[in-house]
Parts: structure tokens; C-alpha cells; sequence
């Protein structure tokens, strides 16, 4: 079975000549261009998206392969489940420079090879795989600088019949805050909340909001530990700063200002490090232990804030109503168009509604559009966006380190459950943007 498994995959990776394209397979729409260096073949996500790249392409130098759902995570795979999946055999086919042992490069039919899938979850873990299949089966293309990744954009911005488009979510608010602080200041009323104590603008402004939006991210990570930053908060009333330390085990954790602090706790209640072999623990209790990365720079950055007059004394404010009903003043505002006929004021309850409050007022005379995948766009948006080589931008994948590459490979692709976590864990710092 093996080796006819073998024989068949030579058979379905071979062709006559560079110019020989009658087993390409029936979904590729090929290029006119037969020559490599000139030609591009866009691999994209779905009929849909295949639909919208086939209308907008250049014929002449521009392939286009849709693919249906997700490849076969080829870490996990025996060649011949590997070979019997028909997706990844219509690409092996597309690309005709076989896999393995029976890689050609000089047989490649593509001078680049570009992944193009939706700016979303789906997208991006459909993206994983085919790398995977590329480092795996075709690791000579990433060698060379053959595999790109094409960056469509996630939102069409509108504003005085004037449109552009923004990548993602990240890009998207920086522009809405952009857009806001030329035309704001923040308020910051005094105790009472009724009158103004100090006001925010300019450079000044700038600095805040900018210290600001990377609290709410580390923020953000610090919640997907499992952590309430309120309470967080409360522990850092009482030592001075923030835990760097979790101790956690089944049943319960503990955290810790120092390494040598959470040492002597696991000393002191039985507790040893999991180490993940199967060796024993000596009747001690396997636990781990994480260090809260994020939590330094959030100190650094409360302290810098304070000195903005933004402390977090406000940080879990609510707006409070009157008994009448009316809303109370809050801690702080938002003055907008000052000294215009379009002064307006948005009242703010808290410190991280600051930023969002901000954002709101960016949205203000504009219109948003979010493209759910490449298939919303119709062929000339995709073209302009994403395709056309004098304005598109392509990330190329290279292979600088080879066995670090093959390592996270085998970390975040393979069965080694325990070890992806881990990884994870260690670095959810890194993480800039999430879709969950």
C-alpha cells in the first residue's frame, strides 16, 4: 500500500514539460504568461472570492486557484492521507513541481505563489495550514522567496465622497483617533465633577492617548489570563504594584510580587514544577508557574498616567443618575469642535471609556463598511485593493532560521497539546490584534 501510495504520488506530481498544461487542474483559471518570473498564481479562499479575483485579475500574468474550506493539516498526516486529500492535490497539481523527494523548482509554473484568504479567523487559520503544507512539502519555495501573503483590506472608510481602505481593526482605530484628537480636548473635572480642573490638548493630549491605548491592550491580554483588572487594581492599593507571578495547580493559585516569593510558596505547600515528562513528583503536587509580563509595563505606564491627572482611582467609575433621571456629571469629557457652532460635549465616565468615547467621536461624518470576506468585494475593489501590483501590498514568508522554523512548526501544528498551551501562554504578550 505504501508503495503504491508512493508511486501515485509521483505520478500525480510529474508533467511533460513546463509548457504542458493539460492535467492542470478544471478550477485553476490560468494565466497567458508562460513564463515563471512574469506570472503570479493567487491561491484564494472559496468559490466567492475565486468568483471576484477571476473578474478583477490581469489575464495575461495574474492564476487564480480557489480552494474549498480548510488543507489537511499536513503535520498531523501520513503522506497518503496527505495525497488523498483533494484540495491539496488540485495545489500539488496547480503547481506542478511535485512535493518531497520529487520537488523540481525549475518545473514551478509560478514566479510568486500568493495566499489570499479573508481578514478574519477563518482566513488566518486557513493561511496557517497552507504555510504549513508549503514548509512541510515545498520547503524549497520559502527558500527562495516564493510565497507571499496578500493584505485585503478589512474596512472601506467614506468621508466627503473621498473612500480609502484600512487592513484591520488595529488600523481602523488609529485612524478614528486620529480623526477625533484634531478636533477634541479632554476635560478633566475635579472631585466634585462640576467643575474643570485641568484640560488635555494638543501634544500633551497626543502623549496621554497614546499611553492610554497600550494600557487598554495589555489590559486586554490580562483578561484573557482570567484575570478581573479591578481586582488586580485593588492588590496594587495594597503592596504598590502589580503580581509578576501566578502559581497555579488543579484546585487553586496564588499570586506573587517576586520569583523568590512564589519559590518559597510552592515550598511551603508541597507544590513542584510540571515539567511535562512522566516522571514522579515525589508525592508533591505538579503546578506551573507563569510570569505576568504585561503587568511591569502596565505599572510603568499607571505611573506616567498620573502625571495627566488620569489615576486609577477612576478606572471603574460608572455615570450615576439623578433621581430625576437626568445623568450626573461625570469625571471626565470630551470637548469637541471648541469655540465652533458645532462645539458639542461627550460626558465619560470612567478612564478606559476614554478611548472608546474617542473612537466615537472619530466615527462622527463617516461611513464604515466591513467586508466580511474577499467575496463581498466586487472584482474592481479587489483589484484595486489587493491585486494590483503598483498599489497592492504583499507580506513575503522567508525562511531565515530554518530549524527554529521547523520547531514552532512542529509546536503549534503538531499533537503535543500541552506544549502549543505553553506556547501560547508565554507569549500571549505578542499579540497585538484578536478575532474571537
Amino acid at each position: 500500500a505504501a508503495r503504491e501510495a508512493a508511486r501515485k504520488a509521483r505520478e500525480l506530481t510529474r508533467r511533460k514539460s513546463a509548457l504542458d498544461i493539460t492535467s492542470l487542474p478544471g478550477k485553476l483559471a490560468d494565466c497567458q504568461e508562460k513564463d515563471p518570473a512574469k506570472s503570479e498564481l493567487f491561491i484564494v479562499e472559496g468559490d466567492s472570492a475565486g468568483g471576484s479575483a477571476k473578474g478583477g485579475r490581469d489575464h495575461d500574468t495574474q492564476a487564480i486557484l480557489p480552494l474549498k474550506g480548510k488543507i489537511l493539516n499536513v503535520e498531523k498526516a501520513r503522506i497518503d492521507k496527505v495525497l488523498a486529500f483533494e484540495e491539496i492535490r488540485i495545489l500539488i497539481q496547480a503547481l506542478q513541481c511535485g512535493i518531497d523527494s520529487d520537488f523540481e523548482i525549475e518545473k514551478l509554473r509560478y514566479g510568486r505563489i500568493i495566499i489570499m484568504t479573508d481578514a478574519d479567523v477563518d482566513g488566518s487559520h486557513i493561511r496557517t495550514l497552507l504555510l504549513t503544507f508549503f514548509f512541510r512539502k515545498m520547503p524549497e519555495l520559502l527558500r527562495q522567496g516564493k510565497i507571499y501573503i496578500a493584505q485585503p483590506p478589512l474596512f472601506q472608510i467614506t468621508r466627503n465622497r473621498k473612500s480609502h481602505y484600512v487592513i484591520d481593526e488595529g488600523e481602523m482605530n488609529n485612524q478614528l483617533t486620529e480623526l477625533a484628537l484634531g478636533s477634541s480636548e479632554l476635560v478633566i473635572r475635579d472631585e466634585t465633577c462640576t467643575a474643570e480642573a485641568e484640560r488635555l490638548g494638543g501634544d500633551r493630549l497626543q502623549q496621554a492617548v497614546q499611553l492610554l491605548t497600550r494600557m487598554l491592550e495589555l489590559v486586554t491580554i490580562s483578561q484573557r489570563r482570567g484575570f478581573d483588572f479591578a481586582d488586580l487594581l485593588a492588590l496594587r492599593a495594597e503592596r504598590g504594584t502589580l503580581p509578576s507571578w501566578r502559581v497555579s495547580w488543579i484546585g487553586g493559585e496564588h499570586l506573587c510580587w517576586t520569583e523568590e516569593e512564589a519559590g518559597a510558596f510552592m515550598g511551603e505547600h508541597d507544590l513542584v514544577l510540571e515539567t511535562g515528562e512522566p516522571a514522579t513528583t515525589n508525592g508533591h503536587q505538579p503546578a506551573t508557574l507563569r510570569e505576568l509580563h504585561e503587568n511591569r509595563e502596565i505599572d510603568a505606564i499607571i505611573d506616567r498616567l498620573a502625571e495627566y491627572g488620569l489615576t486609577m482611582d477612576h478606572w471603574s467609575l460608572v455615570n450615576e443618575e439623578a433621581v430625576t433621571g437626568e445623568a450626573m456629571p461625570t469625571k471626565f469629557a470630551w470637548l469637541v469642535d471648541a469655540g465652533t457652532d458645532k462645539e458639542s460635549v461627550v460626558d465619560v465616565a470612567n478612564v478606559p471609556d476614554i478611548i472608546d468615547s474617542l473612537r466615537n467621536v472619530g466615527r462622527r461624518n463617516i461611513e464604515i463598511k466591513r467586508f466580511k470576506g474577499l467575496g463581498e468585494m466586487n472584482p474592481e475593489e479587489l483589484w484595486e485593493t489587493t491585486m494590483d501590483p503598483t498599489q497592492r501590498t504583499l507580506l513575503k514568508v522567508t525562511l531565515d532560521d530554518a530549524s527554529k522554523a521547523d520547531e514552532l512548526f512542529a509546536t503549534l501544528m503538531g499533537e503535543e497539546v500541552e506544549i502549543r498551551r505553553t506556547y501560547i501562554e508565554d507569549h500571549a504578550l505578542d499579540v497585538r490584534n484578536i478575532d474571537v
